[in-house]
C-alpha cells in the first residue's frame, strides 16, 4: 500500500497539495508518474532522498519543489516541461513533484517551510 501525506504551507495555512503519493520503494521512484495523463488538481508525488528528477517520457509539464529533510524549501521550479531533467539542488533532501501551477497559485517561496502529514 502507498503511503500518502498532505502538503501545508506552514507561512500560510494553504493546503498545497490534499493527497501526496510518497514513492519510497524503488519500483514507486523509477515508475512515478510515468502512465499518467495528468496530475490531478490537490495531487502530488513525493520522492524522499532525491536531489534532481526528470520528465523523460511524461505528458505533461510540472511544478518541483525542492525540500530539505525538515522540509524548509530550497528551490522550487515552475513548470517543468516534458522531456526535461532539473538541475541538481545539493541542499535538497527531497522533491515534491506538482500539478504545473500550484507553486504560482500557493505563492510558494524558498525558504518557505512545508509540512508533511500521513493521511490515514
Amino acid at each position: 500500500m502507498t503511503q500518502c501525506v498532505s502538503a501545508t504551507l506552514s507561512r500560510t495555512k494553504a493546503v498545497v497539495a490534499a493527497r501526496v503519493e510518497v514513492a519510497a520503494s524503488l519500483p514507486q521512484r523509477m515508475k512515478g508518474l510515468l502512465g499518467r495523463p495528468a496530475l490531478e488538481a490537490g495531487a502530488g508525488l513525493f520522492l524522499p532522498a532525491c536531489r534532481s528528477i526528470h520528465t523523460c517520457g511524461m505528458r505533461f509539464s510540472l511544478d518541483v519543489i525542492f525540500l530539505t529533510r525538515q522540509g524548509q524549501v530550497v528551490a522550487a521550479l515552475k513548470s517543468l516541461p516534458p522531456w526535461r531533467i532539473s538541475p541538481l539542488i545539493w541542499r535538497a533532501w527531497g522533491v515534491l513533484e506538482l500539478p504545473d501551477g500550484t507553486v504560482e497559485r500557493h505563492n510558494v517561496l524558498v525558504g518557505d517551510q512545508l509540512e508533511l502529514r500521513e493521511l490515514p
